[in-house]
Order: structure tokens, then C-alpha cells, then sequence
């Protein structure tokens, strides 16, 4: 599963603890993926629930009078 979700078909170094190091570096990027995965899905969770929670704004009736960005008064 780890070696075909990071493309790792062989091992570039020789040597057992070569490869068991190598091995621990696949799994730690592995682990990383997973987590900023899960950190995504939690964050698009959490907006979600902060939009409904959000009071909507109150839109004026037409021809109620405002004040514009250049602080005139203006109606609709």
C-alpha cells in the first residue's frame, strides 16, 4: 500500500539498514500525507459548520437611505 501510494518500486540503497532507514523515511511521508489529508477534511468540516453559524446580513429595503464609501448618502 505505502509503496504503490509514493510510487516506490525499489530500493535505492543497499544494505539492511540502509533499507530499513529508507523504509522509516517512506513511512514518515506516508504518515504525512495521511495527516494533511485528514487536516484538510477537518478544516473543510469546521467551514462548513462556521458558515452555518454565521448570522446572515440584514439587507435593507430599496430606497432606504445608506452611506457609500465616501461617506455620502445615497438611496437605493
Amino acid at each position: 500500500m505505502i509503496k504503490q501510494a509514493l510510487g516506490l518500486r525499489q530500493f535505492l540503497l543497499r544494505g539492511l539498514e540502509k533499507v530499513r532507514t529508507e523504509w522509516l523515511w517512506a513511512c514518515a511521508a506516508f504518515n504525512v500525507r495521511k495527516l494533511i489529508a485528514a487536516m484538510e477534511r477537518v478544516r473543510a468540516g469546521m467551514e462548513s459548520v462556521q458558515a452555518e453559524a454565521m448570522p446572515r446580513p440584514v439587507r435593507d429595503a430599496p430606497g432606504d437611505a445608506c452611506v457609500g464609501q465616501e461617506g455620502r448618502v445615497t438611496t437605493e
